[in-house]
């Protein structure tokens, strides 16, 4: 894997565990996109994850480190 290309998805996927808790990825091509989108709804904190070439998850790791006050709605297209 490119160095460069695994310090911008490793940058990216630390603003996701900001912004949106524990999260772990992992790159399945060098040319992946990522998005992040960011909002607020009537006091609700809405995060969007854009991703294509990437998997991105929770498994029980992540789960335990996390507050549990976090909640998740996935689609996938």
């Amino acid at each position: 894997m490119n160095p460069a290309v695994d310090n911008e998805f490793q940058q990216w996927l630390s603003q996701i565990n900001q912004v949106c808790g524990n999260f772990t990825g992992r790159l399945l091509t060098e040319r992946y996109t990522g998005v992040l989108d960011t909002h607020f709804a009537k006091g609700l904190k809405l995060s969007t994850v854009t991703t294509s070439g990437v998997n991105l998850s929770r498994t029980w790791q992540e789960v335990k480190g996390s507050d549990d006050a976090w909640f998740y709605t996935v689609f996938s297209a």
